[in-house]
């Protein structure tokens, strides 16, 4: 995968959905599937 894509990096993380909303939140993650209606303002769902 690396060399289709150089400078991408792929990281999966089993977390529920308010640790995994507080990762996209505080620049940790780029995006996030999570199972929670509660949308934080700053973010897009």
């Amino acid at each position: 995968m690396q060399d289709g894509h150089p400078g991408v990096q792929l990281r999966v993380s089993d977390v529920l959905s308010k640790p995994c909303i507080e990762r996209v939140r505080h620049g940790e993650a780029d995006f996030a599937l999570a199972a929670t209606q509660a949308y934080p303002p700053e973010l897009v769902a």
